[in-house]
């Protein structure tokens, strides 16, 4: 696999609800390592049903967008509701 990152990439910080380009909202493909798939299909708490219906497994496992292409878990104030 070959990784191309910008020049600024180690620099970088996410400025979570002050960010007006969020990722979350930006209709990319958000995909899940295979040490938080395992921990997400483990979960068992408020959050377990709706992460096991936006969860797409194949081919790379990556969450499902909703209708605006936006991350499912993002928040009404743009935050992360797994984070």
């Amino acid at each position: 696999m070959k990784l191309c990152l910008p020049n600024y990439y180690p620099k970088f910080k996410c400025i979570a609800d002050k960010c007006k380009n969020s990722c979350c909202k930006a209709g990319w493909e958000i995909d899940i390592d295979e040490k938080s798939l395992q921990f997400y299909q483990n979960v068992n708490n408020k959050l377990d049903k709706k992460l096991n219906k936006n969860i797409i497994l194949s081919p790379i496992p990556h969450f499902k967008l909703d209708t605006n292409g936006h991350c499912p878990f993002l928040t009404n104030n743009n935050l992360c509701e797994l984070y």
